[in-house]
C-alpha cells in the first residue's frame, strides 16, 4: 500500500525499544569528528553518491526504495508535518521511504580516527509515519535500522547494533541511537545502515545529525582533603598543592596523562614532563587552574580528537588590589576637618591605617575617613577571606595657608569715597558687597567684610568699619562779661575751636579778646570741615547807678554803632521788662517811668553775627 511524507516536529526521546546491544558513550565525549546534519536550504537535495546507497534519489514525494534530502519531512500525506531534529525552519534530513528488500542502505567511510581509542557513534531517527492519520494497522511496518561499524578493511566488524521495532506514533518522536567501539589503527572506519524491515505500508524514516566522536574517562581531580578548589591569599604565596586525577568511569584500559595548567581556566599547556597521576607544584604565586589531558594511548595526547579532559582543580589566589580614589592629596585648614574617600575595585571592605604597612587599623569597614589632623593615611582592601591588598593607597593632609588678616577701622569725610583693601594679594575675594575684588570703592559708613581664601583653599574674614564725619558748623557765639562761649551743632562730637586760626583747643569757651573785632574758627578734628565767624565784641557795663550825680547814671551798650541789633531785658524770673530795638541801645533802669528797684537783671542781646547773653547790677 502507497504512504505519505510530512514535514518533522524536534522532539528530544528516545526510544524504549532500543536494542541492547545499542550503547552510548559511558564517559567523557570529545568534539565531534564526523558531523552529516545533512545541511539546510530551501530546496531538496542534493543527491547522494552512488557510494553511499543504492536507493534511488526523487526531489519529493518518495516511495519504496526511495529517498530526499529535505526540509520537507511531510513527503507523503500521512507523514509528519515537522522541521528536522534541531528544530531549524530549513534544517535538512536525510528521507527513506524502506524498499521491499533489507539490507544496505546508507554507507559511509569515517576517516581521520586515532589509533586504540574509544569512540561513540549517534544518530537521530524518527517514523515519519503519522500515527493519528495511520493508514496501515494492523499490517504497519515497523522502522527498524540496523548500524554497523567495519574496520576501513570492511572484513572486521567493530561494532553493531539494531534499534528494534519503531512504531508510528501521534506525536513527533525523534530518537537517538548509539553505538561504542574501539579503532584499530589511525585511519578509519565504515559507517553501515541496514534496513531490517521490507517494504510497504510503513517503515517510512528521516535520520537526522550522524556523529563520531571520542570516548574517554570522566577523571575527576582532587588533593587529599577532597578538594577540587582552594583559595589562599598572595601574602601567603608560594603555596603548594598536591593533587590527584581520578577516573570516575571505566572507558580506558590504562590511561594515559599530561597535566595543563592555565591562568584564565581557558587556554591550556602542557607542563612539560608532567605526565603521572598525581602532580605536584610547590610555586603558585598566582591564580592558577590544573587539568590533565587523559588517553588511551600516549600517542593520542597530543591530539585532541583522540583524548579528553579531566575536571579543572583551581587554585584561587585572593588578590586584592589597593582601592582608587579621585584625590589623594588634601590640604587641611586650622580647624577644619577632610573626608578621605577610598573605593574598593571589587567590592572589598576597606581599613584605614596610619603605616604603609603592618600596624593597627585607626578604622575598618569603612570607605570614608574623617581627619583633623595633618599626615599621611594609607586604605586597604580586605577581602571577606581575610586577604588584605599587598599596596596600600596613601593619602597626604598637609597644613594649609591661612591668610593673615587684621581688622580695620576707618574714618572718612562725608561725602567721600574710601577705598577698602582685603590685604593679602593674590587670593581669592568675597565682601559682603558681593564684589570678588581685592580692593572695592564705598561711601556709606557701614561694616564691611571680606572674606579671604587662599590657593589651599583655606578661608579667613577680615571686618573693616567705616565711619563718615559729618560737617561741623557755629550756631551760635555768646559773649558773657569778659567771655566768649561757640556753639556748634550736634552732628560731630570730634571739634576743636578758636578765636585767631591758628590755637585750636578742645573747649569752646575763651576769653574775649581786646579787640573792636575777632573771627572765631570751629574745625573737626579729622580736618573734614571748618566754619568761622567775625564777632565784633560790645562794651557792655556790669552795672549802673542810676542816682542823677553824672557818673552811671544809664546803662549804655557800646558796638553795636555798625550793626544793627535788638536788646531783650528780664528779671530775675524771666519776664520781659524792657525791648531796645534802636541806637542808642540806653537803659535807664526804668519802665513806662517807674524807677526800678536795685537788682541784677538779664540781658539778651542779639545782632546780627552773634547772640550775647549776661546780667547787669542795678544800684540805687
Amino acid at each position: 500500500m502507497k504512504v505519505y511524507l510530512s514535514i518533522l516536529i524536534f522532539v528530544f526521546l528516545y526510544s524504549g525499544k532500543t536494542a541492547a546491544q545499542l550503547s552510548f558513550c559511558q564517559g567523557e565525549l570529545g568534539p565531534p569528528i564526523f558531523n552529516e546534519d545533512f545541511g539546510t536550504g530551501t530546496t531538496n537535495g542534493p543527491p547522494l553518491g552512488p557510494q553511499v546507497t543504492s536507493y534511488q534519489y526523487v526531489n519529493s514525494n518518495t516511495e519504496d526504495g526511495q529517498y530526499t534530502v529535505s526540509r520537507d519531512m511531510q513527503q507523503l500525506p500521512n507523514w509528519h508535518n515537522t522541521t528536522d531534529h534541531t528544530g531549524n525552519t530549513n534544517g535538512k534530513a536525510l528521507i527513506v521511504n524502506a524498499g521491499f528488500t533489507i539490507g544496505v542502505f546508507y554507507e559511509i567511510p569515517i576517516n581521520g580516527l586515532c589509533g586504540n581509542t574509544s569512540y561513540e557513534f549517534s544518530a537521530w531517527l524518527l517514523n515519519t509515519l503519522d500515527g493519528n492519520n495511520n493508514p496501515c494497522p494492523p499490517n504497519e511496518i515497523p522502522v527498524n535500522v540496523r548500524f554497523e561499524i567495519w574496520d576501513e578493511t570492511d572484513t572486521n566488524l567493530l561494532s553493531s547494533g539494531s534499534t528494534g521495532n519503531i512504531f508510528a506514533s501521534g506525536t513527533v518522536n525523534w530518537q537517538q541511537f548509539g553505538l561504542t567501539f574501539t579503532s584499530t589503527n589511525d585511519d578509519g572506519v565504515i559507517l553501515k545502515m541496514l534496513n531490517n524491515g521490507v517494504g510497504g505500508c510503513g517503515n517510512d524514516l528521516a535520520i537526522d545529525d550522524i556523529q563520531f566522536r571520542a570516548c574517554g574517562d570522566v577523571t575527576g581531580i582532587d588533593d587529599s582533603s577532597g578538594n577540587n578548589t582552594i583559595e589562599v591569599c598572595e601574602e601567603d604565596t608560594p603555596t603548594s598543592i598536591t593533587i590527584t586525577a581520578t577516573a570516575q568511569t571505566s572507558v580506558f584500559n590504562s590511561p594515559e596523562y599530561q597535566w595543563q595548567q592555565s591562568t584564565d581556566n581557558s587556554t591550556f599547556t602542557d607542563i612539560p614532563g608532567e605526565t603521572n597521576q598525581t602532580f605536584t607544584d610547590n610555586t603558585i604565586i598566582s591564580t592558577t587552574y590544573y587539568r590533565v589531558k587523559v588517553a588511551e594511548d600516549e600517542a593520542n595526547l597530543d591530539n585532541d580528537q583522540c583524548n579528553n579532559f579531566s575536571e579543572v582543580y583551581s587554585v584561587l589566589v585572593n588578590n586584592p588590589q589597593a582601592p582608587t580614589s579621585a584625590q589623594t592629596d588634601f590640604v587641611i585648614c586650622d580647624g577644619d576637618t577632610v573626608v578621605l574617600m577610598a573605593i574598593p575595585q571589587n567590592g572589598e571592605n576597606i581599613s584605614w591605617f596610619t603605616e604603609a604597612s603592618g600596624g593597627q587599623p585607626i578604622l575598618e569597614n569603612a570607605s570614608q575617613l574623617t581627619v583633623e589632623n595633618i599626615g599621611e593615611y594609607f586604605a586597604e582592601t580586605t577581602t571577606i577571606e581575610g586577604c588584605s591588598s599587598i599596596n596600600r593607597l596613601q593619602f597626604n593632609v598637609t597644613a594649609g595657608s591661612i591668610p593673615q588678616v587684621n581688622d580695620e577701622n576707618i574714618t572718612i569725610c562725608d561725602g567721600e569715597t574710601a577705598i577698602l583693601d582685603a590685604g593679602v594679594p593674590n587670593q581669592t575675594y568675597l565682601w559682603n558687597t558681593g564684589e570678588t575684588t581685592q580692593t572695592i570703592s564705598v561711601t556709606e559708613a557701614n561694616v564691611y567684610t571680606v572674606e579671604v581664601t587662599s590657593n589651599d583653599g583655606c578661608t579667613a574674614v577680615k571686618t573693616i568699619t567705616l565711619n563718615t564725619v559729618p560737617s561741623t558748623n557755629i550756631t551760635d557765639v555768646t559773649v558773657v562779661g569778659n567771655s566768649i562761649t561757640i556753639l556748634v551743632d550736634d552732628n560731630n562730637s570730634n571739634v576743636e575751636f578758636s578765636i585767631d586760626g591758628q590755637n585750636f583747643q578742645t573747649s569752646n569757651s575763651f576769653s574775649l579778646p581786646a579787640t573792636e573785632s575777632f573771627t572765631v574758627f570751629v574745625r573737626d578734628t579729622f580736618g573734614c570741615f571748618e566754619d568761622s565767624r567775625t564777632i565784633s565784641p560790645m562794651d557792655i557795663p556790669t552795672f549802673f547807678t542810676p542816682n542823677g550825680d553824672g557818673f552811671n547814671d544809664v546803662w549804655q551798650l557800646r558796638g553795636l554803632e555798625t550793626v544793627r541789633g535788638i536788646v531783650y531785658i528780664f528779671d530775675r524770673y524771666g519776664k520781659l521788662l524792657k525791648t531796645i530795638s534802636q541806637r542808642p541801645y540806653i537803659w535807664d533802669g526804668t519802665i513806662n517811668g517807674q524807677s526800678l528797684p536795685s537788682s541784677d537783671y538779664w540781658y539778651r542781646i542779639i545782632s546780627e553775627n552773634e547772640v550775647t547773653t549776661g546780667h547787669v547790677s542795678l544800684l540805687r
